[in-house]
This record gives structure tokens, C-alpha cells and sequence, in this order.
């Protein structure tokens, strides 16, 4: 490889620049909002393990999140003390995980009962290596309300028997 007279921070902020440009014309993501962040926290589930040398500030940048929020989600008063073990939520959303084992899950219209044959169609957790989505609403036990890109507002069958996790 050659030199080309440019420093590595030239050439980092060129691909910088170039990937900008890619998010401005198409809909390419913007690198720069991934700098400095772990693309994939320690857990799916909205939590956190506090390591060695983490303090509030850090593990916010991790989650992309902010230190207030963290704190208002955990209930932490004084947000310089938290101990290395301590699970730390940042997502206070609640969600329901359709395992990759599961090759179809019916989806229910919210008008009617979530019993077989009432179904308008069926998610593929297998083929995209399961599901997750954002728990709307509970409208009867083991049934959740969510909103899937394809097949719009409806209601999933969600009983531990399942395999599915809420939470």
C-alpha cells in the first residue's frame, strides 16, 4: 500500500465524509451516530451488567441512552454509586421475543377472539431469526397487542408453553 500524503485522521474523517454523504443521498445509515457505542449491548432484554471501571456516563453512551434516563428508570438516587454486578435497565419498554425455533405465530386481529382460524396471517420467526417486538398492550392473559411492519396492529398468542418471552 502506498503512501497517499494523507494522515489516518485525514483518512478517517474522509470515510467519515463519505459515509455522511451515502446517508444523505440513500438510506444508508450515518456511521457517526455508532462511534463510541457497542453495537451490541451485553443483553437483548433491556439490561445491563455493570463491569470494572463502568460508571453511569459510560454504560448511557453503551446503551444509547442518557444518565438521567438510566437513572429514572432504575430508581437511582445518587448516580455516582452503582456496583460492578448491578443489572442496570435502559429500555423500559416492554417487549415480546417470538424464538427462531418457531417456522410460523399467528397473528389475530384486536377485534376478535385469538383462537385458531380467526387469524389474518402469520409471522416467520425462523426465517429472520426470531422476532421482537414492542408490547402495546394486554388485552387478556398470555395475549399481547403488538404492530408487525407487514400485517399491521394485532394481537399474539404469548403462554410460556410458547417459547415466547415477555418482558
Amino acid at each position: 500500500m502506498g503512501n497517499t500524503g494523507r494522515s489516518f485522521g485525514q483518512h478517517l474523517h474522509f470515510e467519515l465524509h463519505k459515509g455522511k454523504w451515502n446517508y444523505d443521498k440513500s438510506n444508508a445509515v450515518d456511521p457517526e451516530k455508532y462511534l463510541g457505542r457497542d453495537l451490541y449491548p451485553q443483553s437483548s432484554s433491556g439490561e445491563y451488567t455493570v463491569q470494572p471501571g463502568d460508571t453511569l456516563s459510560v454504560i448511557a453512551k453503551k446503551v444509547g441512552s442518557s444518565v438521567d434516563e438510566l437513572a429514572r428508570i432504575n430508581n437511582i438516587k445518587n448516580e455516582n454509586v452503582i456496583q460492578v454486578g448491578q443489572k442496570i435497565k435502559y429500555d423500559d419498554v416492554e417487549k415480546v421475543y417470538l424464538p427462531v425455533t418457531a417456522d410460523s405465530w399467528r397473528i389475530y386481529p384486536t377485534n376478535v377472539a385469538p383462537v385458531k382460524g380467526n387469524e389474518m396471517a402469520f409471522l416467520n420467526p425462523k426465517k429472520f431469526g426470531g422476532l421482537v417486538y414492542e408490547v402495546l398492550d394486554k388485552p387478556q392473559k398470555d395475549v399481547v397487542t403488538i404492530n408487525s411492519n407487514d400485517f399491521g396492529k394485532g394481537n399474539i398468542y404469548v403462554a410460556p408453553s410458547t417459547g415466547a418471552e415477555v418482558n
